[in-house]
């Protein structure tokens, strides 16, 4: 095994575990992984957590980008990442398959002038190249790893990437959606794949990855009350009458209007919901 990952992954020993079948049987006790239309509808008033959040500053810089490289953001969403990689100097492609997400991406780099950013419609499982997904120096995938066949996504990921490959994925497996969904309505905790698996299927890829943690704090702002308690309503989703009670008790006793740097004041909730995210990288220079 080498740093870049590039040789053969050896015969498995029939006690070893098949970590992506591993990954893919928590992903269905998960539930449901939501499409594109979700995200569309949410996009408007979707911020990712914030550019000036911990969690983005923080996967900048384990990310390492060298001056001038290129960048292909899968799952973009808004630009979170995108836009300040792009004022920075990289060319940055961004891919979702929400064309709402890539909407506002558009929007935003043609207000601040941003020339170096574009844009592919593209899901986990299309053809990439058939997509016209290019290839770039690093290929970063923050947050959006929801799918089911982990290995044939992290082998497009890596194949893209001439330099460089950065994820980021649930440490212990549990979204801010499903931990929401705990603190609000009491809803039983699925985790998902984590880190720990991931990482299994990256070894049996033959890489051997870079390993960092990241936090996230549920600190999404909205201009209102109602504009704040919708974004809440969309996360946890009641599922009967019960569930929307003690969605409104919750919202009742958490969101409040809190001081903005950009904004003046938003509807946030106080105290945060925290994600425990892992940050992976791996080189694939002459791989």
């Amino acid at each position: 095994m080498n740093d870049a990952g590039g040789t053969c992954e050896e015969q498995r020993p029939r006690h070893e575990t098949d970590w992506n079948a591993e990954w893919a049987r928590l992903s269905e006790q998960g539930g449901p992984l939501h499409d594109a239309e979700f995200w569309d509808r949410r996009a408007p008033d979707f911020r990712g957590g914030g550019e000036r959040s911990p969690y983005i500053a923080g996967f900048l810089d384990h990310m390492a980008a060298l001056p001038g490289e290129s960048v292909l953001d899968v799952g973009c969403g808004t630009g979170a990442l995108a836009l300040p990689l792009a004022r920075a100097g990289h060319p940055v492609t961004g891919v979702d398959f929400s064309r709402g997400m890539l909407d506002v991406l558009e929007r935003r780099a043609a207000d601040e002038g941003l020339s170096n950013v574009t844009t592919v419609r593209a899901a986990w499982t299309d053809d990439w190249r058939a997509s016209g997904v290019p290839e770039a120096d690093v290929v970063i995938a923050s947050r959006s790893l929801a799918v089911r066949d982990l290995r044939a996504a992290l082998e497009k990921l890596t194949s893209h990437a001439r330099r460089r490959v950065c994820v980021t994925l649930p440490e212990d497996g549990l979204f801010f959606g499903q931990l929401l969904a705990h603190a609000a309505v009491g809803r039983p905790v699925a985790r998902r794949g984590d880190r720990p698996t991931a990482v299994g299927v990256l070894r049996q890829m033959g890489i051997e990855p870079e390993v960092k943690l990241l936090t996230h704090a549920s600190a999404d702002g909205h201009a209102t009350r109602e504009a704040a308690f919708e974004s809440l309503r969309s996360r946890v989703e009641p599922e009967d009458e019960r569930e929307d009670e003690a969605l409104q008790r919750y919202a009742a006793e958490r969101l409040v209007a809190v001081p903005d740097h950009d904004r003046g004041v938003v509807w946030r909730l106080e105290p945060p919901v925290v994600v425990r995210w892992a940050f992976l990288a791996w080189s694939t220079a002459g791989s």
